[in-house]
């Protein structure tokens, strides 16, 4: 199992669905939210890169950034989350 340290480097690298950090009972709350904030940015670099044609190959960014996004909704309404 990774530590936080080590997620927190590549997040779509060690979950395979957005829902499966909210589930993940080894993070609270506020570790949640900043995994799934890494994950969008992460998304959001790749879909830009895209933009530009910089990358050949990875899972649909688009769809993957409104998965994150909601997971992100759903992180935020379990409690205060620091921006």
């Amino acid at each position: 199992m990774s530590n936080f340290t080590e997620i927190m480097l590549r997040p779509s690298g060690q979950f395979e669905h957005p829902n499966d950090v909210l589930s993940d009972s080894r993070f609270d709350t506020e570790q949640k939210y900043r995994i799934l904030r890494q994950w969008k940015d992460e998304l959001e670099q790749l879909s830009t890169a895209g933009e530009e044609n910089m990358t050949a190959k990875e899972v649909q960014p688009a769809a993957q950034l409104q998965q994150v996004s909601e997971a992100l909704r759903q992180v935020e309404m379990m409690g205060s989350v620091a921006d």
